[in-house]
């Protein structure tokens, strides 16, 4: 139960801590490097382009998009100059290229059909010549028709959106590879198996390279494939052991279905890139993709239906809402971005018709990639911490800044022209005073900004908001309390009902050790009457230096402190000048969700102000016990022997 012990991860009841093997860790190791491999390299778009030709073809080789004014939009076609690829025409797949993988045949396809189709990258200057099927009205022709691709830029919003991408997608490998390499498991293994290949960061800088090396290419094409079937395995794993890691015995038999969902998507994967060897699979693409979606949205069921048994554990119950919460919205984000991505089911059946002419850009694909991040973020820490806080408290925080964002964004592109124009009419600004004119009102518009988030965060976080108001009252109760008892009350019985806590405990220093009062909160008799462990006084020289600490939960097995629920989560230091004079541990939330930021900073308001009502109350009793002795001198007889130092 001390600050150390709050470092580390804790290793709940149930969880396993057993030790990695050399060849496990060499492995884990692997595919973590493997990870990075993947999407770190598309941090070159950040700062240079890559190429593109301007069309996207399915697995099948049917052209459904081509950009206008594109290097396929311009294409220089046999008998049709100026004609250029447009949608329904096809790459013919039957020469089979890739039977030959160093050909240049191969390397043209893999420009196409490298990675899953779709959307693609090339590197800047690349040329391909590939065999096309032209549709003129019920006419079919084939000829080769060789394209360049030109520099594809990136917009600043798109590129913005992209660096969010690649630094979240490189965050959850880590923090998931570091769950595994701390907690070995099932549990863990599985969510770093999804992490591996589902995460936020992009891998279109990696496939480009790869283009110029086909046999190399095709071998990051079955590693995708692997990587895919078993993340969506290990998801569902984790899913069935999440949050304790131990299987229930129900549903021991839905592992090995796991396994083997993972092992036959992995197949149908590994299947859809048979088009460079000939053969039309965008039927199987489409059952690979769409399964793999029914199996992550399988897994949040499962995660939903367990819910209802963690109740009994307010603490489990907690971060399972964080898991189900990172499902809610990365489930359906991802598939949004991953389907319009990878496939041409939008394409053809959504978007670009009559009653929806649209279709999304690059940068809504990559928000979509980074909202889903979310749900990778939100479930390492459920695994990582075991107490939580309330998983809405946060969502509010990030709608409120969402929210003001969106709106002053779309303001400033409404209005902002309009006003400046107006502003310049007006009051005719020289030339030179345009751009601190510009300035001033970027600097307007960015303190509109905060103090707009400001009150949407007060708004929608007001329950909060209120507690913390109503901490201060304590505080000024406390402050002008004339005994000690009284604040000590306050502290325990007043704050815990105010908060809704858990537990509650004050160990006041007396004789150089700090002794828990009689007044308590779930902390029983026989629990720990003063904080004597080395732990304890390690964290007692953290308190000493002003700073409440967050206390960790005790390891299973250790007695002479409350437990699960009830067991401290935050040490709240009172100050005497520059003495320690108490603590008082804090438990979380009796919902079971831990105590977050704005009520952490209220305790320790309400600390400071108890400090002066203990420092007020011991000066109380000193002047009244010296008045008592006052009084008891003055009633000696005359002549008495007075007491040494009168």
């Amino acid at each position: 139960m001390s600050v150390a012990a709050n470092q580390q991860p804790e290793i709940r009841a149930g969880e396993s801590a057993g030790e990695l093997r050399l060849w496990q860790k060499m492995l884990l190791i692997a595919g973590f490097v493997w990870a990075l491999l993947v999407i770190v390299p598309d941090f070159y778009r950040l700062a240079l382009p890559l190429g593109s030709l301007g069309f996207s073809a399915d697995n099948s080789g049917v052209i459904y998009a081509v950009s206008p004014g594109a290097p396929a939009a311009t294409a220089n076609i046999p008998g049709a100059p100026g004609r250029g690829l447009k949608p329904g025409d096809a790459i013919r797949l039957q020469p089979a290229p890739c039977w030959k993988p160093n050909s240049d045949a191969c390397r043209d396809f893999l420009a196409v059909f490298g990675g899953m189709g779709g959307l693609a990258y090339v590197r800047v200057g690349t040329t391909v010549t590939l065999p096309i099927a032209v549709k003129d009205g019920k006419t079919v022709r084939f000829e080769n028709v060789t394209m360049k691709a030109e520099a594809d830029l990136l917009g600043p919003f798109t590129i913005f959106i992209l660096a969010l991408d690649e630094i979240a997608g490189v965050y959850v490998i880590w923090r998931a590879f570091r769950l595994v390499w701390d907690r070995p498991g099932a549990m863990t293994l599985g969510l770093f198996l999804f992490v591996m290949w589902f995460n936020p960061g992009q891998y279109f800088a990696l496939y480009a390279w790869l283009q110029g090396h086909p046999a190399l290419l095709l071998l990051q094409e079955s590693f995708q494939a692997v990587a895919q079937g078993a993340g969506y395995g290990g998801f569902l794993i984790f899913a069935l052991r999440f949050p304790s890691g131990k299987m229930d015995p129900r549903f021991r038999g839905f592992q090995q279905l796991a396994i083997g969902l993972g092992i036959s998507l992995a197949l149908l994967q590994l299947a859809s890139f048979a088009n460079v060897f000939g053969q039309p699979t965008e039927l199987i693409t489409r059952c690979a993709i769409l399964g793999g979606y029914i199996v992550a949205i399988y897994a949040f069921s499962i995660a939903w239906r367990r819910r209802k048994e963690l109740r009994s554990s307010p603490l489990d119950y907690q971060r399972m809402r964080w898991v189900l919460w990172g499902c809610a919205i990365g489930i359906p984000a991802f598939i949004l971005a991953d389907s319009n991505e990878a496939t041409s089911l939008w394409t053809r059946y959504v978007w670009n018709h009559d009653w929806l002419p649209w279709g999304p850009q690059e940068s809504v694909l990559e928000a979509g990639f980074l909202l889903s991040g979310v749900l990778t973020i939100f479930i390492a820490e459920a695994v990582r911490r075991p107490r939580v806080v309330n998983v809405s408290y946060g969502l509010r925080h990030v709608a409120a800044a969402s929210l003001v964002l969106v709106a002053f964004a779309i303001a400033e592109a409404l209005f902002d022209q309009p006003l400046m124009n107006a502003l310049f009419m007006a009051v005719h600004v020289p030339a030179g005073m345009q751009f601190p004119a510009s300035i001033a009102a970027a600097v307007g518009w960015s303190l509109m900004t905060d103090r707009g988030a400001y009150f949407a965060d007060h708004f929608l976080n007001h329950h909060f908001y209120h507690e913390a108001m109503h901490l201060q009252r304590l505080g000024l109760k406390a402050k002008c309390s004339p005994k000690t008892e009284e604040i000590d009350g306050i502290a325990v019985s007043d704050v815990s009902h105010a908060l809704n806590l858990a537990s509650a405990a004050v160990f006041r220093e007396a004789g150089g050790v700090f002794q828990r009062v009689l007044e308590t909160k779930s902390w029983r008799k026989d629990d720990r009457p003063a904080l004597e462990s080395a732990a304890d006084k390690r964290m007692l020289q953290v308190l000493a230096q002003g700073r409440s600490a967050p206390v960790g939960l005790p390891q299973h097995g250790v007695v002479g402190s409350p437990a699960d629920l009830a067991a401290p989560s935050r040490a709240v230091p009172v100050m005497v000048g520059d003495k320690l004079y108490a603590v008082i541990m804090y438990g979380p939330h009796e919902t079971g969700d831990d105590l977050d930021r704005l009520e952490i900073g209220a305790l320790d308001e309400f600390a400071q102000h108890a400090a002066i009502g203990y420092e007020t109350a011991r000066m109380t009793s000193l002047e009244k016990e010296l008045h008592r002795l006052q009084q008891e001198l003055a009633g000696l007889p005359h002549g008495a022997p007075k007491p040494l130092g009168a």
